[in-house]
């Protein structure tokens, strides 16, 4: 089965199947990498307002969207599904993990 490896110390660095995934912002990476920390399904609304403190919500919940956007473009296909994103949260598969 297909792995998504998270590590954490030092420089961030996502891996699949020991290929390291570049991610064009460094904030799609950090959002998937709290994710994988937290491993609970996170309120949109505290990680607009975490990742992006001085937007007001609706511009906070767009770039928490272009962010999602992002990490599900570098995501290999056979993994799509690491993101579990609902209206109102987002978590990782933690199947996948």
């Amino acid at each position: 089965m297909p792995k998504l490896e998270l590590s954490l110390l030092g420089h961030p660095q996502v891996r699949f199947n020991e290929a390291v995934l570049e991610f064009p912002l460094r904030k799609a990476l950090a959002l998937l990498s709290y994710l994988g920390v937290e491993g609970t399904p996170q309120s949109r609304e505290k990680l607009a307002a975490l990742f992006w403190p001085d937007a007001d919500e609706e511009r906070g919940r767009t770039a928490l969207r272009k962010a999602l956007v992002h990490i599900r473009e570098v995501l290999p296909k056979k993994i799509e599904a690491v993101l579990l994103a609902e209206r109102d949260s987002i978590a990782l598969n933690n199947d996948l993990l």
